[in-house]
């Protein structure tokens, strides 16, 4: 016998105030977690718009049994031994972690979306063209570069024009790069996935 199972939803920073953005926020993730291999069962992408809407919904996901999974930008460098930690700990943020949820359903983009970028600059290259200049990005590992010297380095790549706009690239490039690549060089991006394919797995079984 099937039984019922609750809905399986990810949360994640990301898309505005609402409209065209977050339309291309879901579909982007969406198409960045199908690239890791999941072939069913995969969650549902809400895109919150501000991190601390995120959280919000997370937590009133939780709070109606829902089974969710959060990802926020950790903004800066991770210190702290687990992800709540670091969401308690970091200014502007002092978030409490919700009863009854396990440490895999909430995960940190560090230091943000963009450091998965790092990962992948062919695929960024390929985005922007001939005129991008790969060798002024950082040569460190992608969770090691700060977010405002990883912005200023995007930029310096682009050169001429607007440089880097969250808006207008982001969503675009996210959908373009390759996940596992990005698994090999974030280690918080590979136990994200790793999440992700577990509670997949159980959707894909529904047996009582």
């Amino acid at each position: 016998m099937t039984k019922r199972l609750p809905p399986f939803k990810l949360y994640v920073e990301g898309g505005g105030s609402g409209g065209y953005l977050r339309t291309e926020c879901r579909r982007a993730f969406s198409e960045f977690l199908k690239k890791s291999g999941i072939k069913s069962g995969l969650p549902r992408v809400v895109a919150c718009g501000s991190r601390s809407n995120a959280y919000q919904d997370f937590c009133t996901a939780i709070g109606n049994g829902e089974l969710a999974i959060l990802l926020v930008d950790s903004e800066c460098a991770v210190f702290d031994k687990s992800v709540w930690d670091h969401l308690k700990n970091r200014k502007g943020d002092g978030w409490t972690r919700p009863d009854k949820i396990k440490d895999d359903q909430c995960h940190l983009m560090i230091q943000c979306m963009e450091s998965w970028f790092l990962a992948d600059i062919d695929a960024v290259s390929g985005f922007y063209g001939k005129s991008f200049n790969a060798g002024r990005l950082p040569k460190n590992q992608p969770e090691e570069v700060a977010k405002e010297d990883l912005f200023n380095a995007l930029n310096a790549a682009i050169g001429d024009g607007d440089g880097y706009k969250k808006g207008r690239d982001s969503f675009r490039i996210l959908e373009k790069i390759d996940t596992e690549k990005v698994c090999e060089k974030c280690p918080s991006a590979k136990a994200f996935i790793g999440a992700v394919k577990k509670y997949s797995k159980k959707r894909t079984i529904g047996k009582s």
